[in-house]
């Protein structure tokens, strides 16, 4: 419709959708103004009963006249029988815009519920009740004030032909209890969504959740909301009971008339006042961890860190989180906080520490590879003392070269200390010279250099190591000491061409990942008991499985190299992350995850390795456990991506999405290219129901990366929940094309994707054959891994439900259930279950997923809330 004329209104551009039809920016051309036109759909206009509804909301919110309602200009039709609304258009935000920032400023917040108190007061005088107060239906102009839009669910209190029981409008999380018994409703019903509002202002989240509409209501109707007060310590006692008032089950017991609500809301407010204000937490950047030096530390900032981020030991990864609500929970909980209790106390005397690249100062520039080896083993020796934080390599290697100074590098990356170092090589002889600066007054800690034969270089790592520790008044025990003096390879030549085999392996192309092999595999032949050089070779096998296909020969052989690693030297952490890798890419989750315990007991900072095991929790629907680990990653390595991505899908599917956004925006500050993190937005969106608004991002982004694999099953996927099967079907076959042996999926595999969308297309005989296809592949990977990955079983319950045989969808999705599947923000969405809905079997499934998601989002925000009470 852009550039179209419609009446003497001329399109501009598409603002957005909702449940009553598309909102427009166009220009009046006789009174050279620009409105708002809100379409009804066209489907709907034809219906008499919808027509009448909409004709109705114009005549309702025409008659309002009040600076916090908004203002209908007109109404007109179109020559295709289209009916429309002219607004008033404002420049700013909505409230739902807003709270992705998080809770607002109590003053704010109030502020803003005062504003629309006022104008319910107009409509509510007039016998208006909108029936669908939500952030999303409040306008923050760039003045401050607020207006009430969309009163699509407006109606006339004495119009009976409107207003019989049994009819369910609104938006479900923000509907009253008796909207949502489908009761007859009054002014009331607005009052208690306000309170909703008021509560998400304060808090930043809704008191009300569930991952499908009938949980949602449960909800309303049953459940508790945690009181207000305890997620906003700061708050007036006047305002914790005003918002238990407008939040009273029965409607005889909130305020009586919405004048009455803003009297209330008007003396809180200035009793509020009284209170001093803190500052907005939020849960995310894991640079809150550093606090102040106390007195004592002069030059150094010491760390707590966020109680549940930290895991002490093998035996609590082993615990599963996950299991029924009461059975066996308490244990793990306690262990998980006494854990906690112990890590924090560690760490608040603990240093964070950055090693910079290694200068190379060599004659021949072939001996880079030298110096980021020396660089990155010291780092690792630094990561094995505990009482130190030592940031990642692929957090501090950006700086390699850098210009920037001590000063700016630390405060980038949150550092206490920064070891420089450079690495000068000729021939059989090396110069290592390194400095320990203090990052906050760029003095020198220690200083040192190093002239000695090159196969003395493993004795000055391990001095160099045992240097730093001491100017940080760090005491090394004797486990310690005994890892930093761990046995050396017995050739420098098989050393030389393990550094060579690790600058290959994290270059993660197909020819690198083969180079890296062919290297490892000759260090190996000159020191068949080199074990890192083991661990080495069984990452690369595992990033060949994962990455370059032929999983199942190439994860059998990384297991069998990990396990040599352990076999010559147990207490190396690379050897047991290597394995770790390796049960990954075996599909072996469990095994996997105690692979990753190991490795973080001999090296509580091993950044991979608490990485790795919060992707694996993710992946098996361990999302809080997920969140502990990937949260304690991002601290170790501030600039790495795969921590964040996590942490953002995690917070997704707990439905804490103000949280998701911060950390995916994370990375989008750290690659702003970044295709992965460019589909989340669109996808909050397929869950909000805003179809329109994510199908037009996926355009824009398979129009950015054309090439990219990841944008192109992405957007079938959404298409695919949109019900768009046209775009579903023809970006589902480009994915299939730019990668057809992958299966590096988003959402389904985009074979399901097309093959059901061909169906519902009339296609039947292709679809069909697409969907034979992609089940005989998942078959396939489920028996490869042994049934201990829920992703098979979950897209082969998608293929059953396709294809019609209900009673195998459920009994693949009950399997995928037992797996860990918990990825069900779709599920409810996703149109191959349409058919089950009603089947008690799918309902209880959900229930049940329901109840685990609910109890692993109130954990984390139980968790993140005493760690910032500590």
């Amino acid at each position: 419709m852009i550039g179209d004329q419609i009446s003497h209104y001329r399109i501009i551009e598409r603002l957005g959708s909702g449940g009553m039809g598309e909102v427009f920016k166009a220009e009046d051309t006789r009174l050279d103004r620009l409105v708002a036109l809100k379409f009804l759909p066209p489907e709907l206009g034809r219906d008499s009963a919808a027509k009448a509804r909409f004709i109705q909301e114009a005549k309702a919110a025409s008659a309002l006249d009040h600076d916090n309602v908004c203002t209908i200009f007109d109404i007109g039709e179109t020559e295709e029988g289209r009916l429309f609304l002219a607004m008033a258009l404002y420049e700013g935000e909505s409230l739902h815009e807003r709270l992705a920032e998080g809770p607002l400023p109590i003053d704010e917040a109030l502020g803003v519920a005062e504003q629309v108190a006022r104008g319910l007061i107009e409509a509510h005088g007039r016998g208006i009740t909108h029936r669908d107060i939500k952030p999303a239906n409040l306008m923050i102009t760039r003045s401050g004030i607020v207006k009430i839009v969309d009163f699509g669910l407006a109606k006339l209190a004495e119009d009976p032909g409107l207003t019989a029981t049994g009819v369910l409008v609104g938006t479900p999380a923000y509907m009253s209890p008796e909207q949502a018994r489908a009761e007859k409703t009054d002014h009331r019903t607005d009052l208690w969504s306000l309170g909703v509002v008021l509560y998400e202002m304060l808090t930043g989240r809704r008191p009300f959740v569930g991952l499908s509409n009938a949980n949602v209501f449960r909800a309303i109707l049953q459940d508790e909301p945690e009181p207000v007060g305890s997620l906003r310590g700061e708050l007036a006692p006047e305002v914790e009971r005003l918002v238990d008032k407008f939040l009273a089950r029965h409607s005889d017991a909130r305020c009586a008339t919405a004048k009455e609500a803003l009297e209330l809301l008007t003396s809180a407010r200035e009793q509020q006042t009284l209170v001093p204000e803190l500052p907005t937490q939020t849960l995310v950047a894991s640079e809150i961890d550093a606090q102040p030096a106390p007195p004592g530390r002069k030059g150094l900032r010491w760390i707590l860190v966020a109680a549940g981020v930290v895991v002490a030991g093998a035996a609590i990864w082993r615990l599963s989180m996950v299991g029924e609500p009461g059975s066996g929970e308490d244990e793990a909980r306690t262990a998980v906080s006494r854990a906690a209790s112990s890590a924090t106390d560690d760490a608040l005397s603990a240093s964070t520490v950055a090693v910079l690249p290694f200068a190379n100062l060599s004659p021949s520039e072939e001996n880079a590879y030298f110096a980021d080896g020396i660089h990155e083993d010291i780092l690792i020796h630094l990561s094995r003392i505990k009482g130190l934080t030592v940031l990642a390599r692929t957090s501090v290697i950006r700086y390699k070269e850098t210009e920037k100074s001590v000063a700016e590098i630390a405060s980038e990356l949150g550092a206490d200390v920064v070891l420089q170092g450079s690495v000068r090589r000729a021939r059989d002889q090396i110069r290592i010279g390194v400095q320990l600066i203090d990052a906050e007054t760029e003095g020198h800690l220690w200083a040192d250099s190093f002239d000695r034969r090159l196969d003395d270089v493993f004795a000055v790592q391990t001095e160099i190591a045992r240097s730093v520790a001491a100017s940080l008044e760090t005491t090394l025990s004797p486990a310690q000491e005994g890892r930093l003096a761990a046995r050396p390879p017995d050739s420098l030549a098989a050393y030389d061409l393990y550094l060579r085999g690790r600058e290959a392996h994290y270059d993660a192309r197909e020819d690198e990942n083969t180079e890296a092999i062919r290297l490892f595999r000759e260090a190996i032949e000159i020191d068949p008991r080199y074990s890192l050089a083991w661990a080495g070779l069984a990452q690369s096998f595992a990033q060949r499985a994962l990455l370059f296909g032929d999983r199942e020969t190439w994860s059998d052989s990384a297991v069998q190299a990990a396990h040599k690693a352990i076999e010559i030297d147990s207490e190396i952490a690379e050897g047991h992350t290597a394995l770790g890798y390796a049960l990954e890419a075996a599909g072996r989750p469990e095994a996997a995850l105690e692979a990753f315990a190991r490795a973080v007991e001999l090296a509580p900072d091993h950044w991979p390795a608490l990485s790795r095991a919060g992707r694996t929790h993710f992946l098996i629907g361990r999302f809080d456990e997920a969140i502990r680990l990937l949260r304690r990653a991002a601290r170790q390595a501030p600039t790495e991506l795969e921590p964040r991505w996590y942490l953002a899908h995690a917070y997704k599917f707990l439905v804490l999405d103000a949280e998701a956004r911060r950390w995916n925006d994370s990375v989008l500050v750290l690659e702003p290219d970044h295709v992965g993190a460019k589909l989340l937005e669109p996808q909050l969106a397929i869950y909000r129901g805003e179809t329109e608004m994510a199908l037009a991002a996926m355009e824009r982004l398979v129009g950015e990366a054309p090439d990219e694999q990841y944008a192109w099953v992405g957007a079938g996927a959404m298409a695919y929940m949109a019900r768009d099967f046209e775009r579903a079907a023809e970006w589902g076959a480009r994915a299939i094309e730019l990668a057809p042996e992958s299966d590096a999926w988003y959402w389904h595999d985009p074979r399901i994707v097309r093959g059901y969308a061909l169906l519902r297309l009339d296609e039947t005989e292709a679809g069909v054959e697409l969907l034979e296809e992609a089940a005989e592949r998942h078959e396939s990977i489920a028996d490869l891994r042994g049934q201990e990955d829920p992703t098979s079983p979950w897209n082969l319950a998608t293929i059953s439900a396709a294809l019609g045989d209900g009673d195998a969808a459920l009994s693949y999705l009950e399997r995928a259930y037992d797996l860990g599947f918990r990825f069900v923000r779709w599920l409810p969405i996703d149109p191959a279950f349409d058919d089950l809905r009603d089947d008690p079997r799918y309902e209880e499934i959900m229930t049940r997923m329901d109840n685990h998601v609910t109890a692993m989002r109130e954990r984390v925000i139980e968790e993140e809330r005493a760690s910032r009470t500590r």
